[in-house]
């Protein structure tokens, strides 16, 4: 395995490690009610921001409201992500074509 393909497996690996502790997605809801805007961040095991007003808003539309205990992939999620980037590690480690 080359030098520069163990690099960039290692530094895979720090990415994959600190998407679990930053937002994966945002989602910024705009409109003239609500002049500031609001706005939802979804990590890999919580839901931040705005979530309350946002779930107030949905109650008159008739939408569920959203609760990081009705999504089971807030449970498994971080747990898949570390396995993935302590796997990508160890292959960089390890300096294994066959695993990569």
């Amino acid at each position: 395995m080359k030098r520069l393909t163990q690099l960039l497996l290692v530094v895979a690996s720090i990415a994959l490690l600190i998407s679990i502790f930053v937002p994966i997605w945002r989602i910024d809801l705009d409109a003239p009610q609500v002049p500031e805007g609001l706005g939802l961040l979804i990590y890999s095991n919580k839901l931040a921001g705005d979530v309350d007003i946002i779930n107030g808003l949905n109650h008159y539309i008739g939408m569920k409201t959203l609760h990081a205990d009705d999504f089971v992939e807030f449970t498994v999620l971080p747990y898949i992500i570390g396995f993935y980037a302590l796997f990508t590690l160890l292959v960089a480690i390890l300096k294994n074509k066959r695993l990569l």
